[in-house]
């Protein structure tokens, strides 16, 4: 969010630039963010501070406020191929636009409290937090918005988590360009039946693989193996070291 006075910008009160000039006259502005009680959405809550402010209660001022804003759910009403445009109203060098597919329903960020303290905790993340089971599954589900606004995806990712059923990591060795690179593999065994098919299974694990590469220490890889019980499968990923596959 941007705010203009028509003689200088106002600055945020949290970035406290008042503390470096205390002796000049400036404007400060507070935002507040809150879900709306009545509409699908926010609130914005503006409050304006002055430093000198006993000298200036009867003063008038007027602001210009810049806001990044959408249509809320109008979106999702479309149905497929609404949209359908012609050359003459996109730009040049496309021929037509349409919209193959409706449109998904919009997700916004959530407001809880709670929410902020778990992704306070997840920042401090390593590979050693993730070695269990039941925290891997803690933080997919932390990170499963749409869950959060659909019960029926909430059912059909909670029935994903309890597919996975064994995880266990162990110290490994590679020959990296002559010399020893020590890194971790991690075997997951999960239950297919709780996807859709196996490629949907398959794009979990190719998930879950890169998240555990992003959170192993420097210098080490990550090896990912997966053990479908109900095909009795085994799907390997290769090892990555700061998102490079040791060859």
């Amino acid at each position: 969010m941007m705010l203009n006075l028509i003689r200088s910008p106002i600055q945020a009160f949290e970035s406290f630039y008042h503390q470096n000039h205390q002796t000049q006259n400036h404007g400060y502005y507070s935002l507040k963010i809150s879900q709306n009680e009545q509409l699908y959405g926010y609130s914005h809550r503006l409050s304006f501070v002055r430093q000198q402010e006993p000298q200036l209660q009867q003063c008038e001022e007027t602001v210009s406020v810049a806001l990044n804003c959408t249509n809320r759910y109008i979106a999702s009403q479309l149905s497929t191929r609404s949209i359908d445009l012609d050359s003459a109203s996109i730009p040049y060098g496309a021929l037509s636009a349409k919209n193959l597919f409706a449109p998904t329903l919009p997700l916004y960020p959530l407001l809880d409290k709670t929410l902020y303290w778990s992704e306070l905790t997840n920042l401090s993340l390593n590979y050693q937090s993730l070695l269990n089971l039941d925290s891997l599954k803690k933080i997919l589900q932390l990170y499963d918005l749409p869950s959060v606004y659909n019960t029926q995806v909430a059912r059909q990712s909670q029935k994903r988590l309890d597919a996975l059923v064994d995880l266990h990591s162990e110290h490994i060795e590679h020959i990296y360009k002559g010399l020893p690179v020590r890194g971790l593999k991690t075997t997951l065994v999960v239950h297919q039946n709780a996807f859709l098919s196996e490629g949907s299974l398959f794009l979990f694990c190719t998930v879950i693989a890169q998240f555990f590469t992003l959170y192993t220490s420097i210098n080490m890889f990550h090896e990912l193996e997966v053990i479908n019980l109900d095909n009795k499968e085994v799907y390997r990923w290769p090892a990555q070291i700061n998102q490079h596959i040791l060859k």
